[in-house]
């Protein structure tokens, strides 16, 4: 059908309405991202990521032959924070879902040492056991695991078709879930030892979007056996959306409960979330060059993300404890009902208009900080990995 020229004009004043609307909506993010963090008395632990990255102490702990592992480290923020540890001087080694892969960024990452790529698929139970038994080997030779860097991870891409179901001795699980949470926590327990030993740093990479999740979204039991959608067909974006602040909130609420079980070891517990950043995170092609989140206005680059990860390896932990590192201001002021649906808007208005290499540290949900339910999933967890 063709339209009249006065439908035409209708439909072009109504798409310029739109525009003006975005615009005035753009505007006030903004004054508020500028206005508001000065009000607040919330004070940036700093506001120079890459100044504070070059302080002497960092530099001299970097140089000391630190042995960093970075799970998922083959690109994205993974691959920019282990660039980032190769050029101040620690030996790095980062995983991939393929060897291959992993190989290649290891000797890719720079620096005076040669670094080491291995294996590691986190939905599979032998997978993990084989990839700990080569740590635990490594570092008993009077080799320290200095960093544990857990920042592998997934969520669904459009085009992406399975599989949303991983096998488990419990059972088994939702994919997301295996991949993000179950993977990490059975690599956590097959290495503590080591980690003791070590007085490892532990950082979780998780996400603002932890804050979709509820305790009842979490503790699902069995039903996280039936998969999001059957094999073979795309994942609805708010059904993969609410899964993966599902397992970002697992992570949350593990290194809660480690930072209880690893307190008189000497080991830290550091939360952080890199933002929203333009990766290659969720694509199923990896070796595709086209990235579409690089085109979102908002996003920032991965290096921005991967200060962050950095960042995390040196900080005090006495000045994050029960916190999250992230790189913006967020208003928590809202009640923990309203908090999922504001703290997801506030990453995609205020991160844009935050300065940049400026990181806080602001507390998780409500809920997190609940230690019968770090220990409810704990215990979930523990049945199905079999430990």
């Amino acid at each position: 059908k063709i339209l009249s020229s006065n439908s035409f004009f209708l439909s072009r004043t109504h798409y310029y309405a739109m525009w003006k609307r975005g615009i005035v909506v753009a505007a006030v993010v903004a004054v508020l991202a500028a206005i508001a963090p000065k009000l607040s008395t919330v004070e940036p632990l700093t506001s120079d990521v890459v100044a504070s990255l070059q302080e002497p102490q960092v530099l001299e702990r970097c140089k000391s032959n630190m042995h960093v592992v970075i799970t998922g480290g083959t690109s994205g923020v993974g691959l920019d924070a282990g660039k980032k540890l190769a050029d101040c001087g620690a030996k790095v080694i980062v995983t991939g879902r393929t060897l291959k892969r992993a190989e290649q960024a290891a000797g890719n990452l720079g620096g005076l040492h040669t670094h080491q790529g291995l294996e590691l698929d986190l939905t599979s139970k032998e997978s993990v056991e084989q990839f700990a038994s080569v740590l635990k080997e490594k570092f008993s030779k009077g080799h320290p695991l200095d960093v544990l860097i857990l920042n592998a991870g997934m969520g669904y891409a459009p085009d992406y078709t399975g599989p949303y179901l991983s096998q488990w001795p419990g059972g088994m699980q939702e994919t997301m879930v295996s991949a993000n949470h179950l993977g990490h926590f059975l690599l956590v327990n097959l290495l503590k030892d080591v980690i003791i030993a070590s007085k490892t740093r532990i950082v979780f990479v998780s996400s603002i979007m932890h804050s979709l999740a509820t305790e009842d979204s979490v503790l699902r039991g069995n039903e996280w056996g039936k998969g999001l959608v059957p094999e073979g067909t795309a994942a609805p974006t708010l059904g993969q959306l609410r899964i993966y602040g599902v397992t970002k909130l697992m992570n949350i609420l593990m290194a809660k409960k480690l930072d209880r079980i690893f307190a008189d070891d000497s080991v830290s517990v550091v939360v952080c979330t890199p933002g929203f950043v333009s990766t290659g995170f969720g694509k199923v092609n990896r070796d595709d060059p086209f990235n579409p989140l690089e085109y979102i206005p908002i996003a920032r680059s991965a290096e921005s993300g991967g200060n962050v990860l950095t960042y995390a390896v040196f900080v005090d932990v006495e000045k994050v404890r029960g916190k999250m590192l992230i790189p913006y201001w967020i208003w928590q002021g809202a009640s923990s009902t309203m908090q999922g649906y504001l703290y997801p808007l506030q990453e995609f208005g205020f991160q844009k208009f935050t300065k940049a290499n400026t990181i806080y540290a602001f507390n998780t949900i409500p809920s997190s900080y609940d230690e019968s339910f770090q220990d409810k999933l704990w215990d979930w967890s523990l049945q199905v990995v079999g430990l």
